[in-house]
């Protein structure tokens, strides 16, 4: 985490932070993301893992009937950014969810779905100790 900090953020909770200049167009992060399908209180999702050094896709059903608003607020919409048509929603691992939104933000990201990846890349110059925000 050398390009950014964690630190908290009022009224925002925690928030990542430059910790060097950017230039437009850099990539910032590339999140691994937990994809997964609400249907009548069970999620679904898919994930890639190494299992003795080969990627394999592993699937798992969890029944439930609420998200929590501290979850929910950490949800990307999948289906959206891939324009796959399955109403898919997921999660970033690693940094991304921890981006806060801000209008106008400083970054966009996109979906990578070959990779299952969301990448935050900036879209106007960063100066250090400036928030990173979606």
């Amino acid at each position: 985490m050398n390009n950014y900090y964690l630190k908290n953020v009022p009224n925002k909770g925690r928030g990542l932070f430059a910790n060097r200049d950017f230039k437009i167009g850099e990539t910032i992060e590339s999140s691994p993301v937990v994809i997964f399908t609400y249907q009548k209180g069970v999620s679904k999702s898919e994930q890639l893992i190494f299992i003795n050094n080969v990627q394999t896709l592993v699937k798992t059903e969890i029944h439930i009937e609420n998200i929590p608003i501290e979850v929910h607020n950490i949800v990307f919409n999948w289906s959206f950014l891939t324009k796959n048509g399955k109403k898919e929603s997921c999660i970033a691992l690693g940094y991304g969810s921890l981006f806060n939104s801000a209008n106008p933000a400083n970054m966009e990201y996109f979906a990578d779905e070959k990779n299952m990846l969301l990448n935050f890349i900036t879209t106007r110059d960063i100066k250090k100790a400036e928030e990173l925000t979606v």
